[in-house]
């Protein structure tokens, strides 16, 4: 998947789309093949972009009972609630 119209944006222009965008229902969630890049597609047509790697610190992390991070090291780490059970 190819983005034309990719760009880094502001700290004002970032807090911005994601108040434009989060009552948007989300059509789908993929991270990167090499690298734990997040991206979000919503039924708009927009998409959010969430960098992918640094060896130091967590990129990012969705969740809150059910926990999602891209931690240092390019991977990913998941915590469920204390409750759930794998069948």
């Amino acid at each position: 998947m190819v983005f034309e119209n990719r760009r880094e944006l502001s700290e004002e222009e970032a807090i911005n789309t994601i108040l434009e965008i989060r009552r948007e229902q989300i059509v789908d969630i993929s991270l990167g093949e090499n690298s734990p890049s997040l991206l979000i597609s919503f039924h708009s047509g927009k998409c959010l972009y969430i960098n992918d790697y640094d060896k130091n610190v967590e990129c990012w992390q969705a969740g809150d009972d059910w926990l999602i991070v891209a931690v240092p090291g390019n991977e990913i780490a998941a915590w469920t609630p204390d409750d759930f059970e794998l069948n």
